[in-house]
């Protein structure tokens, strides 16, 4: 009977052992979860305050930057056919709804962004953007030694943007362009804030008078005079007077179209600066807009509760 026992006992610990394990493994898949989803949130950095510009480092890992990547071959792929990666200078795609559901990386992705904008992802706005570009690639003859095909403001085509995030998939070496440039916002280092001053008020100005997109090649002399002075900056990279970022894989930026009270930001004018050499850049964007508004609540007289009325 003792012997029976023991082995009892024996048959109890290894169930409570199992079980253990059991609990272990869910809790570490719980918290593999918490991570991903929450990743690079703790180490937000500040690139302009009163710009509400921001850069998260580790944003997407290496592995998720490799399968974004691979998604968006698939896409331009379907787009452009086969051979289409040396006569493609720059290639865009959208994520179709289908394919956003049947990835793994992409749904966490669209999360992950929910939680950073606080905006969570919904039908109204545009699916995530893949854009790769192939370095040395002519962007444009209007100015000389062209390397920014244009400066522009995401409230372009779409007024309801409130919050861009920028994520680079592929790193860039220094002197191998391909940076993002803001204009009107200076360099860290940036000595004096006349540059930067001037864009502001010339990029304001475009603004209120409708203009979301600078190319210059309408040919007013003016716009074509801005785009040099933006193409210079490019030029500059990092020895540039206003804000540039140099791609780093799975870094996200973040900057927000409206200010704080609702009004345009004018200060958010960017532009991509064409990839000298190296490989394919690769980027993904994300245009989060605020849910369009079908109704609204309504307190009748007398009642308790407000209640929902479509318009």
């Amino acid at each position: 009977a003792r012997g029976e026992w023991r082995m009892i006992s024996w048959l109890l610990l290894l169930v409570m052992l199992e079980e253990r394990r059991a609990l272990q493994v869910e809790e570490d898949a719980s918290c593999e979860q918490r991570r991903r989803q929450h990743r690079g949130l703790d180490s937000i950095q500040v690139l302009d305050w009163d710009s509400r510009v921001f850069a998260i480092q580790n944003f997407l890992s290496d592995e998720e930057a490799d399968e974004v990547i691979r998604l968006g071959h698939e896409e331009l792929d379907a787009q452009h056919g086969g051979g289409w990666e040396r006569e493609v200078a720059y290639g865009t795609a959208f994520f179709h709804y289908h394919q956003s559901n049947m990835s793994r990386v992409l749904v966490e992705l669209e999360d992950r962004i929910a939680r950073t904008t606080m905006i969570r992802p919904h039908p109204d706005e545009l699916p995530l953007m893949f854009t790769r570009q192939i370095p040395g690639a002519i962007v444009g003859n209007v100015v000389p030694n062209q390397r920014v095909r244009n400066v522009h403001h995401d409230k372009n085509q779409r007024e309801n943007r409130v919050v861009t995030v920028l994520i680079y998939l592929s790193d860039s070496g220094e002197g191998d362009g391909g940076h993002t440039i803001f204009p009107c916002l200076p360099a860290p280092a940036a000595t004096t804030g006349a540059a930067r001053r001037s864009f502001s008020s010339k990029f304001k100005r475009l603004f209120l008078n409708g203009s979301r997109t600078l190319s210059g090649r309408g040919g007013r002399e003016e716009e074509v005079k801005l785009l040099a002075a933006c193409n210079e900056q490019c030029l500059l990279a990092h020895e540039a007077a206003v804000m540039n970022i140099r791609p780093q894989k799975g870094t996200a930026v973040i900057f927000w179209n409206v200010l704080a009270d609702g009004s345009p930001n004018f200060r958010v004018w960017h532009a991509a600066c064409q990839a000298l050499k190296g490989k394919a850049r690769y980027a993904l964007q994300k245009f989060k807009e605020f849910p369009r508004v079908t109704g609204e609540w309504v307190l009748e007289k007398g009642a308790k509760r407000p209640k929902w009325v479509e318009k």
